[in-house]
Formats: structure tokens, sequence, C-alpha cells
């Protein structure tokens, strides 16, 4: 056993150490900001009017993304998707966020579990009268350069690319007083939902579900925040990190192209069993403790 465990930290090690090379040749533009930074540059926005028009929203959109980057390519890019999710959020009560596991480069049309938790959370706030959207936070691409750049800001807790969905939730609550966020994510995507969510904690306006969050994740304890890590029949290995698991779940087989119906990880195009690591409105762990946080809070 203490072999087998030598051997993988040592291949995570591998992988660690290759990605960092390559993320110091080919650096990400992201910036670093504290949560008081960011809410002090959001709050230095002009503050909205009683009309906000297109024009408006674009300037200041535009301000943001130019504080957050310095490529201009990548300023018009999030400048964009500020404006589309503040559009998004003309006339509903709930945002619900989505973003995938594994290493960030998954859609939710890619995804066979989460999904199912988005739609649950989206049918109890209907059945209680609010009207939900979900939309789409994708942290990264479904390649080589997206998975490196993944794993660099896993290993320094994702202070790069949580300040970006941040940024975007914390511009639409400033002009739109009425909507409210819920961040989900499992398994990495819960990590990095409670990163964003430590920039976020005096945002009362947003809340967040996670399950099964990666075991070396040592994120601080956030207010309005569920994290599941049992889904009410096995006990997740990988967030409980449980390697001997996770090792004889493997031996003998190879990686597939599909989701073993236990648990896995998506890597790249290659799934790896992890046992219990599975997360689906149906299972009792997960609807139940859904179900009661989102009653203890609306």
């Amino acid at each position: 056993m203490k072999h087998k465990r030598r051997w993988l930290i040592i291949s995570l090690s591998v992988v660690a150490v290759i990605s960092l090379g390559l993320w110091w040749i080919h650096p990400w533009s992201q910036k670093n900001v504290s949560a008081a930074e960011l809410q002090s540059y959001v709050d230095s926005l002009d503050p909205p009017g009683e009309t906000l028009s297109d024009e408006f929203i674009s300037t200041q959109s535009h301000q943001l993304s130019a504080w957050l980057f310095d490529d201009k390519e990548e300023q018009n890019q999030f400048a964009a998707e500020l404006r589309e999710i503040y559009l998004e959020s003309q006339g509903v009560d709930f945002l619900l966020v989505y973003n995938t596991g594994g290493f960030g480069g998954a859609t939710m049309a890619d995804d066979p579990e989460w999904p199912s938790v988005l739609e649950g959370i989206k049918g109890e706030l209907q059945d209680m009268g609010y009207s939900a959207k979900i939309i789409e936070h994708q942290r990264s691409e479904l390649d080589i350069r997206g998975f490196v750049g993944e794993v660099a800001q896993i290993l320094d807790g994702y202070k790069g690319k949580a300040p970006l969905l941040a940024a975007k939730v914390s511009f639409v609550t400033r002009y739109n007083p009425e909507v409210r966020f819920i961040i989900t994510g499992r398994s990495n995507g819960a990590a990095f939902s409670n990163a964003a969510m430590e920039l976020l904690k005096g945002n009362e306006r947003v809340y967040s579900i996670q399950a099964g969050p990666s075991f070396w994740y040592k994120g601080s304890e956030v207010p309005r925040t569920l994290i599941i890590d049992d889904n009410g029949v096995m006990p997740d290995s990988f967030s409980r990190g449980e390697f001997w698991t996770i090792i004889k779940a493997n031996a003998g087989r190879l990686p597939t192209t599909s989701p073993p119906k236990e648990g896995s990880m998506q890597i790249l195009n290659w799934y790896v069993k992890l046992p219990g690591h599975v997360y689906t409105w149906e299972y009792p762990g997960v609807r139940s403790q859904v179900t009661e946080f989102i009653y203890s809070y609306f």
C-alpha cells in the first residue's frame, strides 16, 4: 500500500512540475486579486442610475475587464461575457452557475452528472415561486494547454481563475439589485467554487453548493455554502483521499472514454474510476441536503 501511494504521489508531482514548467514558458494572464481589492474596484465603477442603457453597461464592463486583463483581445472577450450575463439576469430571481468538475474544459452538454443537480435546484426554486436560469462558466479549454493551465491553478488555489467568476458575479449584482446567484460545482469545480466564494463572502446575494471537493483542497469556510462529500449511497473516495480504494478500483483496467457509474474524474478525454465520486439529483444524500439548504435560506 505504501509503495502504491508513493507511486501515486510521485506521478502527481511529475505532472505538477511539468505543468509549472509549461506555465512558466506560456504564462496565463489572469490577475490575482483579494476580496477587498475586487470589491473596492467594483464599487469604484459608476453607480447604477434609474435606467441602465446598453452603452452604460458596455462602458462599465470594459473598465472592469481592463483592470483584470492586459491583453486587449482578452479584455474585449471578458467584457462581452459580462454584458451577456447581465442580460441573462434580467427578470429572474436566481442565476445558477454551472462549472464543471475534472480539469475545467467540459460543458454541461458533456457532463452526465452535475447538470441534473442544477435542474433539481431550479425545479425546487420554481416550486417555491422563484424564477431561475442556469448559466455556464467554463474555466479552461478541453486541450493540453487548458489542462496544464488548470493544474497550475489547482496548485495555486485558483488565485488566478477564481477572480474572473467573482468579478462577473460582483458586476451583475452591482447593476441588478434583484438577482441572486448560486455558484455550484463538483470535484475540482467545488474547489474552484469555494475559491470564488472566498472572494464573494461579503456579498450576501451569493450562495454556493459544492459536492466532492478535491482531497487536497484546504480552502477556508465561507458563509452561505453547502459542501457534500457523500452521495448517500457510497462515501466519496476522492474527496476523502482514500488512495487504496482508488488504486484497487483502477487496478487491471485502462481509462475509458465514458464515465464509470460508480464515480469518476475526466482527464482530457479519459475517465479514471473514483468510487463514490458521483453526484446526481437521484442520489438521496444529494437531493436531501440540497433541498434542506435551499429551504433554509429561501
